[in-house]
């Protein structure tokens, strides 16, 4: 029979440089039914480890690679229950007992005996199995605790919750053993008492309960020996000498798990309220009897088959028959109804009554409580409302269209078409009372729409002369001593009116006046063929008819007056605009001027370092050798040059905001400054070095987020800032320009220590072509800050005192970036080689377009005449034409269409002057770019990358 092996699997690691003690160990474990495995060194021990774990290792003190007390560490990274024993000689016993205290099981001293070796390996092997149960156990002790832990907690909450529960009742609930002891409490009955509950636990109830407590305590024992419950018990509980309230009891037996009774749980319920109530109940409908007795109102109790059990004594009086027949009809409604209901009293009379029917209780039995309110007086209100609700809103639309009317036939319109719905009428007209005889607007109603007496009318004003166009043109002169009212006497002489509608057949009439002051203006007839007409309540409305129809007609001579003023007016306005226009062409001519003298001084300010730097550059060799200095001259001739270029632009438009498509950039304002700054110290160095004026120009500048402007413009506007500083300083003085940020804005300040202004001086100061320098000033500089700040959302402070001298605070929002332009000096040569046609009359600027184009390696073709453009497009091909627009209208649009309808996707760039191609906007696909003159190499790179890219763009 085969032996278990019970070492198999047990793996074994030697680790030692010695081979012969590698054979050894392995020879002896091997034997011993253990998986052996060899290093000589910790590499290969650490590489062995990646394969399989081992539950043992044995590892020389001294390794060719480390000492074997670093491998312990990395090794039981890998295996982490591996035992470890460390090999040393007798001369390290030292470092052995070191290496156990830094983490081995045990040491070896060589050389051992087989049994020794073994021993210590089973002991080591023992001693890792124990620890590896010990964690084991110590895991489930754990676990186990946890899990008590958690059951005692769901226990916990679940009498936590139950205490809630009970606490949260209404009720008090008291639970008692067998000797009236109280166990425990709810909330509520603690409260009750104004005792804590766990103070209650234990009492006896006599001491809370001294009065009640035997009875109560009889009824306990009754629950407790027969262990049924008792429910519904009412009692009284004398809460305190002066309180007594009620409480129905609910008592059940409280039994132990064996099923004995212990005690009673009691739960009461406060109904103090509800006996309240229904004492309060019975005093109530006793008092609703007395009101149904007392009601002004007729009110019946009708039980089941339409039995009347109640009736109050006006419903008594009303119905002396029984209200059999009421209540029949009654019958047929639905309870819980509001409905009118016409009942004929014993008088004979019909009485409109508000019949309310409700259901309710008489006597314990359910019955119908019906309510009859008399509302004859209200229905009646109510028609004449309605009707005097429909005449208002007929005004109301009356008003809106003869407000709107312009002239008395549209009045007359406006008033006719709505009339018949106010008063019944058979004919209707509106005269208008002139000086002169006048048409007269008038409508015929073919329809009667009703009848009523003409018992009243409205008075005429005396001495006036009716004129009317229905009829021949009648007169009738109206006795002046008197007014008269309008009717039918035959003895009184009658009026043109009144003659004229006889004469049709409408003898009943009434005539409203249309009064503006003590002005009458014209006046309504509306007649009719029978004499029930026109009652008071018609007249009325008639009255303030004719009051809107007065404000409209008054209006309407005042438009008919003013029309005729406006006339005059536009004739006298037509007479001011020529003498305007032949004004404004001499201010023309005198601002023309003007703004050639500021063009000069502007010209003159940028030339100005453009000369100063330049004439060093050339008297000075020295300079050349200096790169970095070279290079700052010419980055301020370059600037200053662009600034020329642009000094036409900001004259033209220094007062008016910027074009949609003039893109800004972000500009870095501590640049910008210190490049203005610079080029304000060439000009003033310059200009003043023969008169001995020195001035200091200091900047104070803190580090801002960036605003988005033109930065051409800001650069010239400092420079502006500063010449002005200079010029108020004629002795020389300190200039200091100050940057910093404040709320959401850049802030600008230039200073001066000058003469400084007076007021009226500084609140004139930057309006265009104001200055007080008559014989050399041109009154533009500080106009072009002005339009600048305006331009871009911001706005510039004067501050100054005479003698001490002026700041100009300039404020720019802090904004992002919104526009499309391309870096300053950004690289946006095209990498292809193009074949390009120049078109340059200028033999200046053609030839610097033939250096640019060399600079990128393109082939270039020139030609001075639009007709020699042509010519030379037509013999060769070209990628890209540029073309200037010196040449006319005409012939560049003529030199478009030959350049597209030979290569129609050819791209153009036209070289102008002030960036206008108007005469190219009906041809919208002619021209990709339109580059301005002056332009550096920048701007001639960033162009044709762009023409090109565009001619490449899907349609």
């Amino acid at each position: 029979m085969q032996r278990e092996n019970k070492n198999a699997e047990t793996a074994v690691l030697v680790v030692d440089d010695d081979p012969v003690v590698r054979a050894l160990m392995d020879t002896i474990f091997s034997r011993e039914g253990y998986f052996v495995t060899v290093a000589k060194d910790g590499a290969g021990a650490l590489v062995a480890a990646e394969s399989r774990p081992f539950q043992l290792a044995f590892i020389d003190l001294r390794l060719p690679d480390a000492d074997g007390t670093d491998l312990i560490a990395p090794l039981r990274a890998k295996c982490p229950d591996v035992g470890v024993l460390i090999f040393t000689a007798h001369a390290s016993i030292e470092s052995a007992s070191d290496a156990v205290r830094q983490g081995a099981d045990s040491y070896i001293i060589k050389p051992s005996r087989r049994e020794q070796i073994l021993e210590e390996a089973r002991s080591v092997l023992e001693k890792r199995r124990l620890a590896r149960e010990n964690r084991r156990l110590l895991q489930a002790a754990r676990e186990e605790l946890a899990r008590r832990r958690r059951v005692e907690g769901e226990l916990r909450q679940a009498t936590e919750e139950m205490e809630i529960i009970l606490d949260s009742v209404p009720a008090t609930i008291w639970f008692k053993d067998t000797q009236n002891h109280l166990v425990r409490v709810n909330r509520a009955a603690a409260e009750s008492v104004g005792l804590p509950a766990d103070e209650l636990a234990g009492m006896p109830c006599e001491d809370i309960f001294p009065e009640e407590a035997e009875h109560y305590y009889a009824d306990d024992l009754e629950v407790i020996r027969s262990g049924k419950p008792k429910y519904g018990i009412i009692e009284p509980l004398q809460v305190s000498p002066t309180e007594k309230r009620w409480v129905r009891t609910d008592k059940v037996p409280y039994r132990e798990r064996d099923g004995s009774v212990s005690g009673v749980l009691v739960f009461a319920l406060d109904i103090t309220d509800t006996m309240k109530a229904e004492e309060a109940r019975r005093a109530a409908d006793a008092n609703y009897r007395s009101l149904l007795e007392d009601s002004t109102d007729a009110v019946l109790v009708i039980a089941a088959q339409q039995q009347v059990v109640y009736r109050n004594p006006v419903a008594t009086q009303l119905l002396r028959d029984g209200g059999g027949e009421l209540v029949d009809r009654i019958a047929k409604r639905r309870p819980d109804s509001n409905r009118t209901l016409k009942v004929r009293a014993e008088s004979g009379e019909c009485v409109d009554f508000d019949v309310e029917i409700t259901r309710t209780e008489w006597e314990g039995q359910p019955a119908q409580l019906v309510t009859l309110r008399d509302i004859t007086a209200r229905i009646t209100a109510e028609r004449k409302q309605r009707r005097t609700g429909r005449r208002l809103a007929v005004l109301r639309s009356v008003d809106r269209g003869i407000l709107l009317a312009q002239s008395l036939e549209e009045i007359a319109e406006a008033v006719l078409q709505h009339l018949p719905n106010l008063v019944p009428f058979d004919w209707a007209g509106i005269l208008e009372f002139t000086p002169e005889p006048s048409p007269v607007a008038n409508r015929d109603v073919a329809r009667l729409l009703g009848v009523h007496d003409a018992t009243d009318s409205i008075d005429l004003q005396a001495g006036e002369v009716v004129h009317t166009a229905v009829f021949q043109p009648l007169a009738a002169t109206v006795n002046a001593s008197r007014r008269h009212r309008v009717r039918r006497v035959p003895a009184r002489p009658r009026c043109a009116i009144e003659v004229a509608l006889d004469r049709v057949g409408l003898p009943f009439y009434a005539v409203i006046p249309f009064m503006a002051g003590d002005e009458l203006l014209g006046c309504l007839v509306v007649a009719c063929r029978r004499r029930k007409s026109f009652g008071r309540e018609d007249l009325a409305v008639l009255s303030e008819l004719s009051k809107s129809v007065s404000v409209a007609l008054k209006q309407s001579r005042l438009n008919a007056a003013l029309s005729e003023q406006t006339l005059n007016l536009q004739r006298t306005v037509e007479e001011l605009q020529k003498t305007r226009q032949q004004l404004d062409r001499e201010e023309r001519l005198t601002a023309l001027g003007k703004m050639a003298s500021g063009m000069v001084h502007e010209f003159n300010n940028s030339l100005a370092p453009i000369l100063g730097f330049s004439d060093m550059i050339m008297k000075r060799p020295e300079i050349v050798e200096d790169r970095e200095r070279l290079q700052r001259f010419l980055r301020n001739i370059c600037t200053a040059a662009r600034d020329a270029a642009s000094t036409v632009d900001q004259l033209r438009d220094f007062y008016r905001p910027r074009k949609a498509g003039e893109e800004r950039q972000s500009v870095d304002l501590e640049d910008t400054i210190e490049s203005a700054v610079a080029l304000a110290r060439a000009r003033i160095g310059s200009s003043d070095a023969t008169s001995h004026r020195f001035y200091d120009i200091q900047t104070d500048l803190e580090t801002t987020s960036a605003v988005t402007a033109h930065e051409t413009d800001l650069r010239q506007a400092l420079i502006n800032l500063l010449y002005n500083a200079a010029e108020a300083m004629p002795n020389g003085g300190a200039i200091e320009v100050v940057l910093h940020e404040s709320d959401a804005h850049a802030v600008i300040e230039v200073r001066d220590s000058g003469v400084g202004m007076d007021e009226e001086t500084r609140q004139r100061c930057l309006e265009p072509f104001f200055t007080t320098k008559t014989d050399t000033g041109s009154g533009l500089g500080l106009a072009m800050v002005y339009g600048f700040a305006r331009r871009h959302n911001g706005r510039i402070d004067v501050e100054s005192t005479p003698g001490r001298g002026t700041t100009f605070t300039i404020r720019l929002p802090l904004v992002p970036v919104t526009g499309s332009a391309l870096p300053v000096g950004a690289d946006t040569a095209v990498v292809k080689r193009l074949r390009i046609l120049v078109v340059e009359p200028d033999d200046g600027v053609r030839g610097m377009l033939m250096e640019y184009t060399a600079q990128d390696g393109h082939t270039v073709s020139t030609a001075v005449t639009t007709e020699e453009g042509l010519e030379r497009f037509r013999q060769s091909r070209f990628d890209l034409v540029m073309i200037a627009t010196e040449a006319d209208g005409e012939s560049l649009k003529h030199a478009m269409a030959v350049f597209h309808r030979k290569r129609p996707v050819i791209p153009v760039v036209v070289l102008s002057d002030s960036g206008d191609v108007s005469v190219l906007r009906e041809k919208k696909r002619s021209v990709d770019i339109v580059l301005r003159k002056p332009l550096t190499l920048a701007d001639f790179r960033m162009a044709v990358k762009r023409a090109v890219e565009a001619s490449i763009r899907p349609a």
